[in-house]
C-alpha cells in the first residue's frame, strides 16, 4: 500500500537560481494520485509504471506533440485524470500566440522549468487551492521522470 507524502523544498537564491529537493513521504501519493477505485498498488509498482513512461520522454527537452502523447500515457495508466490530461496537453504558449498561430509547436520545452516556476508562485501561499496541488503533482511527476530518464541515458 502507498502511504506517502511528496515534499518539495523549493528555494530561489538572489541570482534567480531555483533549487529543488523533492522528498517522497508515501502518504500524499494517495491524495494526489487517487483513482475512482481504492488506490492499493505498491509503491514499487507505482514507480515502475511511471518509470516505464519516463524512459520514453525527456521532460527537459520535449515538444508539444511528445508532451501530449506523454500526457495520454499518464492518463491511460491512471496517474492523472481526464481534466489533468486536458490541462497537461494544452500548449505551453500564450493564448495570444495560440490564437495568432505564431507558436512553434516543434520547439522543445523544459517541463521541469515550467512547473518549478508555477510551483514557486505559491511558495508563500498556505492554502491548498486546486491549482497549487495540480502544479505540485505535475512537478513531482516531471522530477521523477527526469531522474529515470537521466539514469537510463547514462
Amino acid at each position: 500500500m502507498i502511504h506517502s507524502t511528496v515534499c518539495l523544498l523549493i528555494s530561489i537564491n538572489p541570482t534567480g537560481v531555483v533549487n529543488v529537493q523533492h522528498l517522497i513521504d508515501e502518504s500524499m501519493l494517495r491524495t494526489i494520485f487517487s483513482t475512482p477505485s481504492d488506490f492499493t498498488i505498491s509503491e514499487q509498482i507505482f514507480l515502475d509504471r511511471l518509470s516505464s513512461i519516463a524512459k520514453r520522454y525527456d521532460v527537459t527537452c520535449i515538444t508539444e506533440k511528445q508532451k501530449t502523447a506523454m500526457s495520454k500515457e499518464l492518463f491511460d495508466m491512471q496517474f492523472i485524470n481526464a481534466i489533468e490530461h486536458a490541462i497537461l496537453s494544452l500548449p505551453c504558449q500564450t493564448i495570444k500566440d495560440s490564437l495568432a498561430m505564431q507558436a512553434d509547436l516543434q520547439t522543445p520545452i523544459n517541463l521541469i522549468d515550467i512547473y518549478l516556476h508555477k510551483a514557486s508562485l505559491h511558495l508563500n501561499d498556505a492554502s491548498l487551492c486546486p491549482e497549487k496541488i495540480l502544479n505540485k503533482k505535475f512537478l513531482f511527476i516531471m522530477l521523477h521522470m527526469q531522474n529515470v530518464h537521466h539514469e537510463n541515458a547514462s
